[in-house]
């Protein structure tokens, strides 16, 4: 027998109906999600990375510590007396201590320490090479970006869009410091001065020491050196250092 128009209508019979249409509803939304992530033009884990580690960086999940002024640089001591001891034969492995760059490389700017003896060189290519012709990163001159030995994304600078400051970002894009172009000085994540930069390539620290020196710089190249001492060889900026 056929329901009469109140059964049909009656409130737990379109409750029910009602429950079937929202039931219906969310298995479509899901199909539709499940179906738009499968497809090519959904965004990627792999895509928001490779956007984030932008040019020829290779890509890295690290958590490599924030920009830390007063760090130790971890290049190796001076020469020892050599015997056959391990001790040389791990300084032998290390390579040896050089005073000058090789003849053959491309030096664009040189590095020297706080006494003046030869730290290093940034060549012409981005390279920038230790006192022991180890390769300790890359600086990409033309977007101002660093990276790893090992060709990791390790920061960038930034120019602002007013204002003489460039902010310094890490590799997982927090704010790590400043260069100030107009002053040439370089400023922690809290805006303290870390060091200034003068004219002559001589780097002075906050306390007024002199914590090394770029042989061959000018004005121009203030965001080289200023990525160089806070991404690449952070522990030329620590005023007790050696």
């Amino acid at each position: 027998m056929a329901s009469s128009p109140e059964q049909a209508s009656s409130p737990s019979t379109i409750e029910q109906r009602r429950k079937e249409i929202e039931d219906r509803e969310q298995d479509v939304a899901e199909q539709l999600a499940k179906a738009y992530i499968s497809s090519d033009s959904s965004p990627k884990h792999s895509d928001a990375a490779a956007a984030k580690f932008r040019g020829t960086w290779n890509y890295v999940i690290t958590d490599r510590p924030a920009f830390n002024a007063y760090s130790f640089l971890p290049t190796p001591p001076a020469v020892k007396p050599r015997g056959q001891d391990k001790a040389a034969v791990e300084e032998e492995d290390e390579g040896e201590l050089r005073h000058e760059p090789p003849d053959d490389a491309e030096v664009f700017i040189t590095v020297k320490d706080r006494f003046g003896d030869y730290r290093g060189y940034i060549a012409e290519d981005g390279e920038c090479v230790n006192n022991r012709d180890k390769t300790i990163g890359y600086i990409n001159r033309e977007d101002y970006t660093a990276g790893s030995r090992e060709e990791e994304y390790l920061g960038c600078l930034q120019d602002q869009i007013s204002g003489d400051e460039c902010v310094v970002e890490d590799a997982m894009d927090e704010r790590c410091g400043m260069v100030h172009l107009g002053h040439a000085t370089i400023k922690d994540n809290q805006g303290s001065t870390v060091a200034e930069i003068h004219g002559n390539g001589i780097v002075v620290g906050n306390q007024g020491s002199q914590l090394g020196e770029f042989e061959g710089f000018t004005f121009n190249e203030i965001r080289t050196v200023g990525l160089y001492m806070m991404l690449i060889d952070p522990g030329m900026l620590n005023e007790i250092e050696g």
